[in-house]
């Protein structure tokens, strides 16, 4: 083969190559789009006024306000309303709400919605878990942490190491019954609100407990710091 049969050969070649990319890229044109994950998808709202509305991801958005049990909570124009819980979402907030450590770290939340993963990485994940060590809501589970600040933290057992509670700048924490606080252990932090379980109770502003049929001052809360007790958690 000449020189000039060659050139031909591959001239003929790369032609077909070419016509090919371009029905390719044809084919990949006429195919259907997929739906961007979690943005395009609607949600049903109900309103407290009776009224049903349709949300997308960013409507919702703009309006959130909190989740529960019941679903994500929205408020607009002084109406709330509810976009209902898929079964994950009620399991994960039982578990955030009320949990053993075993509870929380068996628990997957790979199955939210997107729009109910996102309420959830907002309302729980600056929270702390802790026992021992501090663990915390990752998005989709809840793992031990490096994390050094948060706003909200739930003494599961055992005692709060060192000056967490101060150093971590907790505003609220949860006390739950298994949880133990060293004398005057919650006076010097930056707490402004206690949530406390039996046998802890609050009289005159201060946290004591009931053990065995006696009552024992544990710590003065710091100045302006609100209180409540709560039932136990099952």
């Amino acid at each position: 083969m000449n020189a000039s049969s060659r050139a031909r050969l591959i001239k003929g070649l790369l032609a077909g190559a070419l016509a090919l990319v371009l029905l390719a890229a044809a084919v990949i044109l006429l195919l259907p789009r997929p739906k961007q994950k979690g943005r395009a998808e609607r949600f049903s709202c109900l309103w407290a006024d009776g009224a049903k509305s349709e949300e997308t991801f960013s409507s919702a958005l703009t309006c959130l306000a909190g989740v529960s049990q019941e679903g994500v909570l929205l408020e607009r124009e002084e109406n709330t309303g509810t976009v209902p819980a898929s079964e994950a979402l009620r399991t994960v907030v039982s578990v955030l709400e009320g949990g053993t450590l075993a509870e929380l770290l068996s628990l997957d939340g790979s199955a939210l919605t997107p729009l109910e993963s996102y309420a959830v990485q907002t309302f729980y994940g600056d929270r702390a878990y802790y026992d021992g060590e501090p663990f915390a809501w990752d998005g989709t589970r809840v793992r031990r942490t490096e994390k050094d600040s948060f706003s909200e933290a739930v003494l599961l057992g055992g005692s709060l190491e060192g000056g967490f509670l101060l150093e971590s700048g907790v505003k609220t924490l949860y006390l739950r019954a298994e949880g133990e606080v060293e004398a005057d252990g919650l006076l010097y932090t930056a707490l402004s609100h206690v949530v406390a379980e039996a046998p802890y109770f609050f009289r005159g502003g201060a946290l004591w407990e009931e053990r065995y049929g006696i009552e024992r001052y544990v710590s003065a809360l710091p100045p302006g710091c609100t209180f409540e007790e709560a039932a136990a958690s099952e």
